[in-house]
């Protein structure tokens, strides 16, 4: 086995692009993160999905509630 001290690097969401629009009230929520790590996606303060990413470190997530029309703040934990 290995022990690994090294804390992991932040959770990158590249999609949807900070800015953006979109008329999808679920979108697919899109990054890269420590590979075989669990990331938790945040939209306004809420978490909306968790997923787990691959041997890459790519994950994705749908919500399944749809999000209200407005400005939105989305991160990945």
């Amino acid at each position: 086995f290995t022990v690994d001290t090294m804390a992991p690097a932040v959770p990158t969401l590249t999609s949807p692009a900070d800015g953006s629009r979109t008329m999808d009230s679920t979108p697919d929520y899109v990054g890269t993160a420590e590979p075989n790590s669990r990331v938790t996606i945040t939209v306004d303060g809420q978490p909306v999905c968790t997923t787990q990413t691959n041997a890459m470190g790519a994950f994705s997530c749908t919500p399944t509630v749809p999000l209200a029309a407005g400005s939105h703040t989305a991160k990945a934990t």
